[in-house]
């Protein structure tokens, strides 16, 4: 019986078990919330709102099976994801995909809208991908651009700590101060980078799979975790006094 009881347990643990494996699972869930994910179908999470241009919607662009495609004109073209939740932790992630960029006339971005702006940059003339805050002044080189090539970005933005990071296909490329403890907005866009630029018919921008996460206290998630594990503590030395 001893046997039996240890390799199925008593009623209680599996109450306990299952309790445990509640707690385990209300931890893992409020470790994040996805507040978009845009892959640009019927289906994605969240609303975004066109503020230049016409960005649309295309199937089939390069490896994407469907994307916002940003197109070279010279009034530009942009998109705004409205915030609205705050928190101490964001991560967003996004693909990039950029034809024809290379020595153009154009550059791409991509923006936290905080007290004050931080970006990363595809620059047509630089052909570099870059970070750009106005204050405290940054301006880093992540990374070369290269045409028809996809990125793969992880961001985040500490608002406790005052801290943003990038990482671009996995690697870690940057860890910086950031001013601003309110995220207000996310945006992407394509403009001119010189002036008197013309259309480019054949330049554009493909964006891809975005997702932004609100990462709740630390401690929140920490406190579910130990609650778990002293339930499972207390719980087997029950079930050992027991056999």
């Amino acid at each position: 019986m001893k046997t039996v009881a240890a390799v199925f347990g008593t009623a209680a643990s599996r109450r306990a078990f299952t309790c445990f494996a509640c707690l385990l699972i209300s931890a893992a869930a409020s470790r994040a919330v996805d507040l978009y994910n845009l892959d640009f179908t019927a289906t994605e999470l969240g609303t975004y709102q066109v503020t230049l241009g016409n960005p649309s919607v295309q199937s089939a662009v390069g490896p994407f099976a469907d994307a916002l495609v940003f197109d070279a004109v010279t009034g530009g073209e942009q998109i705004r994801l409205p915030v609205g939740t705050s928190g101490p932790q964001y991560e967003i992630q996004f693909d990039v995909l950029a034809h024809n960029l290379l020595n153009s006339d154009y550059s791409f971005g991509f923006y936290l809208d905080t007290a004050t702006v931080h970006s990363v940059n595809f620059h047509g003339g630089l052909n570099c991908i870059y970070v750009y805050q106005p204050s405290p002044f940054l301006n880093y080189s992540l990374a070369p651009l290269v045409n028809d090539s996809v990125y793969h970005f992880d961001v985040g933005l500490n608002t406790q700590s005052s801290v943003w990071s990038v990482a671009i296909n996995g690697t870690s490329l940057f860890d910086g101060p950031c001013d601003g403890a309110v995220l207000q907005d996310i945006r992407f866009g394509i403009a001119p980078w010189i002036g008197g630029a013309a259309n480019a018919p054949s330049t554009y921008v493909a964006l891809d799979n975005v997702v932004v996460s609100l990462v709740p206290e630390p401690s929140s998630a920490a406190l579910s975790f130990a609650g778990a594990l002293a339930w499972l503590k207390f719980h087997r030395r029950n079930n050992r006094s027991r056999l």
